[in-house]
């Protein structure tokens, strides 16, 4: 059974220093404990900013964002007010999920990019094999997911969702990803232009168009492993 013990260690030591509200327990993605971290944009905000935290919770956030551990896994600047989690990165918020038995229920991340990817690192001591698959609905696909492993999908169009580990057992993530509205926010001009909203409405199709053009299609991939 594969293992990553630091950053799993680090999530079950920390998770019994923050006082969790309801809403962090139990949210449209699952019922376990959960706080996010980063720059975001959309929710009623006027201009990009960081999610706020205080007392407990911005300790532990602090020390997670700062720990060696999830330094390696997540492996500005027309504000400079914003602050990136991670100096590497190419996403602009993360996610610790808590657990202790992280499963989500079948959900799609419809604030982030539809055709930008979403990173999520699996933690923890659970059996692979038996359970903490992870399931892509429309594409009909369960994959096993292992503790330590990391896949990238778009995870704001492709419905997605775990299943449930053993007694016993504990299962934690780290996810990190990006809010459509910062992608909007800069296509904007740094601005919000509410008076060119039915404009913006048009060109709906023409985004689509080129966020497919991004995706590598079979013959090409094909092409190039030969």
């Amino acid at each position: 059974m594969a293992y990553i013990p630091r950053p799993a260690d680090l999530l079950d030591q920390t998770r019994c220093e923050c006082n969790f509200s309801r809403k962090q327990q139990m949210h449209q993605h699952g019922r376990y404990s959960a706080l996010s971290v980063g720059i975001s944009f959309g929710g009623g905000q006027k201009h990009p900013q960081n999610l706020h935290h205080e007392g407990a919770a911005a300790h532990v956030l602090a020390t997670l964002l700062n720990h060696i551990a999830f330094i390696c896994l997540a492996l500005l600047l027309s504000d400079d007010s914003l602050i990136l989690n991670f100096a590497n990165s190419i996403f602009c918020a993360c996610t610790f999920n808590f657990g202790p038995k992280t499963a989500t229920f079948e959900h799609m991340d419809s604030g982030n990019l539809p055709f930008g990817w979403c990173s999520v690192t699996v933690l923890g001591r659970f059996n692979p094999k038996q359970g903490g698959h992870l399931i892509l609905w429309d594409l009909k696909l369960v994959i096993e997911f292992p503790p330590g492993s990391t896949i990238l999908f778009p995870s704001a169009i492709l419905r997605h969702s775990n299943t449930p580990i053993g007694c016993g057992e504990t299962r934690y993530s780290f996810t990190q990803y990006t809010s459509g509205g910062l992608f909007r926010w800069v296509d904007q001009g740094l601005q919000l232009m509410m008076h060119e909203h039915d404009a913006a409405l048009r060109t709906h199709a023409g985004r689509w168009a080129m966020g497919l053009g991004l995706y590598a299609s079979m013959p090409i991939l094909r092409k190039g492993n030969a």
